[in-house]
């Protein structure tokens, strides 16, 4: 009863259609895609390239995330967020009542009154639509928003005192609290370890595996600019004045440009330093041997990168290269040898003796009765089991003294 249903062939197992794909050679199933999430600071460092690099990053994915839901007038939600603000919906945003200002013609002035009442009541009435809609929408902000939320931050938000009050009342604060604990350690109330951490966040963004350079380049940008808005621009100015680089610099102006650079260099280096290693390791082991050169003057043997876009540019040059290199490197078959290594196998080999084969094997079914021992001459064994396999090669039975073509064959056979 081996059928094809019991094979688990068919469309609803393990067929073509199925959506549950596994590995053809683990049978395991095939991981989605990273789904991104809100991060604590602290979480970051175990989940590097699972959450947002900035904070316009997490509001478009909530304003995406938005948009695919079927939300009635979505438009004032999804500006709220882009604007950090919620819609003004009080008893004063509503739009003011008109009144007639025309003199002596009652009629006229009664019938104007009537227009503007109707006018009036209309929008009101969309006005508290569009309050109800937006109240609704809020809760889906809100659920959209926690479901976002990593273990690790959702442990932090409820730790707030105004958790089930301001920050369920307005998803808003939510993501402004959201905002502080994914730049902010645990620590913030002490304000060293503000910087520390700022700090230490940025120094150690480091390129993850599959991560584009483009993405790698944002989350350095925001990180260490969250950095310089605690510590300022110049921290490193004292330490560039006493290196070469700066004193060689031949006017004032030309120094004063160089300090000035000195924050988006160190930036730059950050970024060639933790981009993948194994991609980028031998480019930045090329510029540091370079760099080792002390005979060249200062301006050719730095060759490292010193903005961040020239680094971009360098690392995606780079990743194309280590790519290209991937593609053209031998692949080894499933029998361990490279391709085209067995393309001629079948073929005779030209440097293969012409002569006898020394490989004896035993008969049919595998015994040795009807076979005659080359060594000796003798039947019922084959030549590793002779007694006389070790004497001189040339007093052997088999050998033709005139045959000169297997004398390597021998030799071998002699060292068994």
């Amino acid at each position: 009863m081996g059928g094809r249903a019991n094979q688990g062939s068919g469309r609803g197992s393990k067929g073509r259609w199925n959506s549950n794909k596994k590995n053809s050679k683990t049978g395991e199933k095939k991981p989605s895609k990273k789904e991104m999430k809100f991060q604590t600071l602290k979480a970051q460092s175990k989940h590097p390239g699972s959450t947002f690099a900035t904070f316009e990053e997490l509001k478009d994915d909530c304003c995406r995330r938005l948009a695919k839901k079927k939300l009635d007038s979505p438009a004032d939600i999804i500006g709220s967020v882009k604007d950090t603000k919620l819609k003004d919906f009080s008893d004063s945003s509503k739009a003011p009542r008109k009144y007639s200002n025309i003199v002596g013609d009652d009629d006229q002035k009664k019938l104007e009154n009537e227009q503007f009442a109707a006018e009036w009541t209309s929008k009101n009435k969309e006005w508290n639509y569009a309050k109800r809609d937006h109240e609704s929408n809020n809760l889906n902000l809100h659920a959209t928003i926690i479901d976002m939320c990593a273990d690790e931050m959702l442990e932090e938000l409820r730790h707030e005192a105004d958790y089930l009050t301001t920050l369920y009342e307005n998803p808003i604060e939510l993501l402004h609290r959201i905002k502080k604990f994914m730049t902010v350690s645990d620590a913030a109330d002490y304000p060293i370890f503000v910087v520390i951490n700022a700090i230490m966040k940025a120094i150690n963004t480091r390129q993850v595996k599959n991560e584009t350079v483009a993405e790698y380049k944002r989350r350095i940008e925001a990180n260490f600019s969250a950095m310089y808005a605690l510590s300022g621009h110049d921290f490193l100015n004292k330490f560039t004045k006493t290196k070469d680089e700066y004193i060689c610099r031949a006017t004032d102006p030309e120094k004063k440009s160089y300090l000035d650079a000195t924050s988006e260099r160190l930036m730059a280096s950050t970024m060639l330093l933790n981009s993948y290693k194994p991609t980028h390791q031998s480019l930045t082991e090329g510029f540091l041997k370079t760099y080792s050169l002390k005979h060249l003057p200062e301006s050719q043997r730095n060759q490292f990168p010193t903005t961040m876009e020239t680094c971009g540019i360098v690392l995606e040059r780079n990743e194309a290269i280590v790519l290209e290199a991937a593609k053209r490197k031998p692949t080894p078959n499933k029998g361990g040898d490279t391709k085209g290594k067995n393309r001629d196998k079948g073929k005779p080999n030209e440097e293969a003796p012409t002569g006898v084969a020394f490989a004896q094997h035993g008969g049919k079914g595998g015994g040795t009765s009807g076979v005659t021992c080359f060594c000796c001459g003798k039947k019922g064994h084959t030549c590793d089991m002779s007694s006389n396999r070790k004497a001189v090669s040339s007093s052997w039975a088999c050998v033709d003294p005139n045959d000169v073509t297997i004398d390597k064959t021998l030799q071998r056979v002699e060292r068994r």
